[in-house]
């Protein structure tokens, strides 16, 4: 193999189990590597099979039960972060928000990618936004990241012009008149064309409400919420279900053509950040923050609730 490992396939993959929409094998690799070596091992098994996502991580940890051969150390995902760092899950805990940012192999976080830890493949599709399929909305998201300077840079623009041109100000036919009177017809059709469109899944395409062991409700409630009421909501559908956590929220908001539904505003999620505030996500930027969470300090966001199958 290309990490030098002498060992068959079969003896890893095994008999395989599904869970889902992925296929898990049987076994880990023999040894412990490195997050290189360890996408080059999983891929060099062939037909698909890759490491798993941060999240797909994390659902088979809850899981791993069901599974043979999984140890308390800590596995690899496919998830990259800055620099020279990917994501390592512990099978110790039973789930990510036991973390560190860095640490030794009993602890979830921030890996420096020439560490070593165990390595468990999986096939399946990964249920992310691919930039290959970027629509309208998604240039538009990407673009909306850069809007704040990009308004500096046309405030400065037109302070420049208007210096230069001094005559500018008084000429109905200048530029600066022309983009002046172009501004309210923008904000006229822009929040009901464009801000606030859906970005649902196209027409005739089924919704995607399982990722995982997590199930997701197949619309939003009908209006906005204050976050008691958002809880206090989510919770009165009986059966387990719930507000999203920080995360589970950022994995509706990565697969949200998907599953369909969203408006493009901010979400709550039940993550407390600290005394009186929570975190909520915006699912026109993918920006989160932590508002205030009281009824006095609070705002009104949608709402979309999950469960745990």
């Amino acid at each position: 193999m290309s990490v030098g490992q002498a060992i068959d396939s079969a003896s890893i993959i095994g008999k395989s189990v599904r869970v889902g929409n992925i296929v898990i094998a049987q076994n880990d690799f023999p040894n412990q590597m490195n997050w290189d070596d360890a996408k080059k091992a999983c891929a060099a098994l062939g037909n698909g099979w890759r490491l798993p996502t941060k999240y797909e991580l994390e659902t088979i940890n809850k899981n791993k039960d069901k599974f043979s051969g999984f140890t308390n150390g800590a596995y690899w995902s496919s998830a990259e972060g800055a620099f020279l760092f990917a994501w390592a899950q512990a099978f110790l805990f039973d789930d990510q928000s036991k973390s560190k940012a860095t640490g030794p192999s009993h602890s979830s976080g921030w890996t420096m990618k020439y560490t070593t830890n165990h390595v468990r493949a999986i096939r399946g599709p990964e249920l992310v936004e691919e930039l290959a399929n970027m629509s309208l909305i998604s240039l538009i998201e990407l673009l909306s990241k850069y809007l704040f300077f990009s308004f500096i840079i046309i405030f400065l623009i037109i302070i420049i012009y208007i210096k230069t041109n001094p005559s500018a100000r008084h000429n109905p036919n200048s530029f600066l008149n022309r983009v002046l009177n172009w501004i309210p017809l923008i904000t006229k059709y822009m929040p009901a064309n464009v801000l606030r469109s859906r970005i649902d899944r196209p027409m005739g395409s089924p919704a995607l409400l399982r990722i995982g062991n997590l199930e997701i409700y197949p619309n939003d409630f009908p209006s906005t919420m204050y976050w008691v009421e958002a809880k206090e909501a989510c919770e009165a559908l009986g059966n387990g279900w719930r507000l999203p956590t920080k995360d589970e929220l950022n994995i509706l908001y990565k697969n949200r053509k998907n599953i369909g539904g969203f408006d493009v505003v901010n979400y709550w999620s039940s993550t407390e950040f600290a005394y009186m505030y929570a975190w909520k996500q915006n699912f026109f930027t993918g920006f989160r923050h932590f508002k205030g969470n009281t009824f006095w300090s609070s705002k009104r966001y949608n709402v979309r609730a999950v469960r745990t199958i």
